[in-house]
């Protein structure tokens, strides 16, 4: 193990290094604005299905369109199993 040691930190891992920081500063920016619009989208969604859940459970039915589109993606069966621990009052 020590002779590997020494070869991945004198050999492999600054060539590592700099294809990283290679890759990183052409495609850092990018990237970072792609995952942010994603958790952006993905935050809103589970915000807007644990919103019509809970309108669900007091028996409301679906007005808006976006309410009827969060009925049929993400029933009761769905959202019970992706949030185990969600509290319906």
């Amino acid at each position: 193990w020590g002779i590997a040691a020494v070869v991945w930190i004198k050999g492999i891992y600054p060539k590592a290094a700099r294809l990283t920081d290679i890759i990183l500063k052409k495609t850092g920016w990018v990237l970072t604005g792609i995952l942010l619009v994603f958790m952006v989208f993905n935050i809103l969604v589970s915000v807007l299905a644990l919103v019509r859940y809970d309108t669900r459970a007091d028996g409301k039915t679906a007005v808006y369109r976006w309410e009827q589109a969060m009925d049929e993606y993400f029933d009761d069966v769905k959202m019970e199993r992706i949030y185990p621990n969600a509290i319906r009052q």
